[in-house]
């Protein structure tokens, strides 16, 4: 009876360690659910929709320089990825007024005089003789030079009178500012001034006397440049596309 006994007593203790490791793994599969589901159904829900309600927000308020969106083809520039003045920059690439043969752009180089007065006439589509019966009338600009349609239709449209009247020297290669720039895209735009409220003493940069004051106090009026811009720094190249950029939408959204 005793031997029995304990040998009954060894089964039941068995028996119920073997009972209480399955209730703790059942306890512990639960947990692990309760876990997933606070993870994936409490937590993940809110972060959606606030990511929902940002996308909304992003939407209703766009940037103030919204560049127009086209479809941009299998031609790249390596050098302007995430630049600041991309977008604008594409603008004109794919409309082959800009070009590159090794794919580079150089957004933050200087644009020189040449560069500038090419990007303007092609932006607004300037048609470029490419021959003139007249002689050139500045000195370091010859005939055979591949940028002399460009500098006699310039200087023809009346873009480059601060040229003839420096010692009849055109500097093409030099560096532009951003006045100098300003005034030639303000010229080739063919606005009036003189029909344009204007007060060109508010929040000029430029000396009274200074040629490009009535420009640059224009520009800012119409938004196309900003007081945090030099007048008389040189304008780079992204910035160059931009200024193009803003004038022509500027002159879109403007059409009497």
């Amino acid at each position: 009876m005793l031997l029995g006994e304990g040998k009954n007593s060894i089964i039941s203790h068995y028996k119920l360690r073997r009972r209480l490791t399955l209730l703790s793994l059942f306890m512990f599969i639960g947990f692990i659910f309760f876990k997933v589901f606070v993870v994936f159904f409490l937590e993940a829900v809110p972060i959606k929709a606030d990511i929902e309600n940002r996308s909304a927000q992003i939407a209703i308020f766009p940037q103030e320089e919204e560049v127009e969106q086209i479809t941009y083809s299998d031609k790249s520039l390596t050098d302007i990825k995430e630049h600041w003045g991309e977008a604008y920059i594409k603008y004109y690439w794919e409309k082959d007024i800009i070009t590159s043969e090794d794919g580079i752009f150089r957004p933050d180089d200087n644009i020189t005089k040449i560069d500038y007065l090419k990007l303007i006439l092609l932006a607004f589509e300037i048609e470029i003789p490419s021959n003139y019966d007249y002689d050139l009338i500045f000195s370091d600009v010859k005939k055979t030079d591949w940028y002399s349609p460009i500098t006699a239709k310039s200087f023809e449209l009346g873009l480059l009178k601060e040229c003839v009247e420096q010692e009849r020297k055109f500097n093409g290669f030099d560096p532009i500012t951003i006045a100098e720039a300003t005034k030639i895209l303000i010229l080739a735009s063919e606005i009036d001034l003189d029909s344009c409220l204007l007060n060109p003493d508010e929040n000029s940069d430029v000396g009274e006397e200074d040629p490009y004051q009535a420009y640059i106090a224009y520009a800012k009026q119409i938004k196309i440049i900003s007081d945090e811009d030099d007048p008389e720094s040189s304008i780079t190249r992204a910035h160059s596309c931009k200024l193009v950029y803003l004038m022509q939408k500027y002159l879109e959204n403007n059409e009497q």
